[in-house]
């Protein structure tokens, strides 16, 4: 298991986790994962494109609604990635309401 922000906090919540089998992530990489612009460096597949954005703004968007994301990940074998948020909606988050487009 690894990175993120697990939202273990959240009493009540709601998770949606999403599988796949692909190539998996190294464990010490899993950290790497919800950090913006931060790729994990996979010289036998050079070919896979991405910014290093997709799972810092998933893990941004857990946490601003009060839950958080996990990963799990064997290499060569696939991950598990988790999103988990508070079954209630979010408690009112002042950050939110002063933010500038």
């Amino acid at each position: 298991q690894g990175g993120g922000d697990k939202g273990e906090g959240v009493s009540a919540a709601v998770e949606v986790s999403v599988r796949d089998r692909g190539i998996g992530i190294r464990t010490e990489d899993l950290d790497k994962l919800f950090h913006r612009f931060q790729r994990v460096s996979r010289q036998d597949r050079p070919d896979i494109p991405g910014t290093g954005l997709g799972l810092a703004i998933v893990a941004t968007i857990a946490r601003e609604h009060g839950g958080g994301v996990s990963v799990e990940s064997v290499h060569g074998k696939g991950s598990v990635f988790t999103i988990r948020l508070p079954r209630d909606g979010p408690q009112e988050n002042p950050s939110l309401h002063n933010r500038q487009p």
